[in-house]
């Protein structure tokens, strides 16, 4: 029987990943985007209903009723568009994370706040970047 596995949402019901975890989960979710993007399909859906926990740790990314794929056209930013409502979409799922884990910032190691302090500087420059170019 295959493991169809079950959607983010529904398991945060019942269960608190750690940190780490959570950006492993995310990690796998951007190589599946990423994988998407050099393919030139878009997703345009990516949330934590659409994002699905196997039971062996795999993760899928699902629901592509809204995706599309990119014709390259000169002259048309509609592409840059579409690629870049995926990357809010990233930026959401992970500023989720970081809402989840709050503690850190108080009394994590002094690796995890390190890393939970890079992750909020990076989402400051990615949201200025993208508000800008989009």
């Amino acid at each position: 029987m295959k493991d169809t596995g079950f959607p983010l949402y529904k398991i945060r019901e019942s269960v608190r990943f750690s940190f780490y975890e959570d950006l492993y989960i995310l990690s796998e979710v951007l190589n599946g985007v990423k994988y998407l993007h050099d393919k030139g399909i878009f997703h345009n859906d990516i949330h934590e209903g659409n994002i699905i926990l196997q039971k062996d740790g795999g993760v899928k990314i699902i629901d592509f009723g809204l995706s599309g794929k990119v014709i390259p056209r000169l002259g048309d930013n509609n592409n840059a568009i579409k690629f870049r409502m995926d990357e809010f979409q990233l930026r959401r799922v992970l500023m989720q994370i970081l809402q989840r884990h709050p503690e850190i910032e108080e009394s994590g190691n002094s690796t995890e706040k390190q890393h939970y302090a890079l992750i909020k500087i990076l989402l400051k420059a990615t949201r200025t970047s993208s508000c800008i170019q989009a």
